[in-house]
């Protein structure tokens, strides 16, 4: 197994970064939203980010596995998954 070298895992962190900024701030609007138009007390509104954050670190693994042990498709392994779940995704 080959390293990565420094320039492609800072370049790898760079790809990462907008993702990171659109999240947290996707988060810190969703708080005020919780916290002033919905009116729901702090305790609530930390609990519904917290809830999606554990959901995010319970299902980030098991779909990574899933999608690994895929065989190759044509159009690559995420994608007949993509394709699958979109309907789950409507419901």
């Amino acid at each position: 197994s080959q390293k990565l070298s420094i320039s492609s895992k800072l370049c790898f962190a760079i790809g990462g970064a907008p993702k990171e900024v659109a999240a947290s701030a996707t988060a810190f609007f969703l708080q005020i939203y919780l916290l002033d138009v919905a009116q729901i007390n702090a305790f609530q509104a930390s609990m519904v980010l917290f809830i999606g954050k554990a959901w995010g670190a319970v299902t980030d693994p098991i779909v990574g596995f899933f999608i690994t042990k895929t065989r190759w498709t044509k159009i690559g392994r995420l994608m007949p998954w993509g394709w699958g779940m979109k309907w789950l995704m409507c419901i």
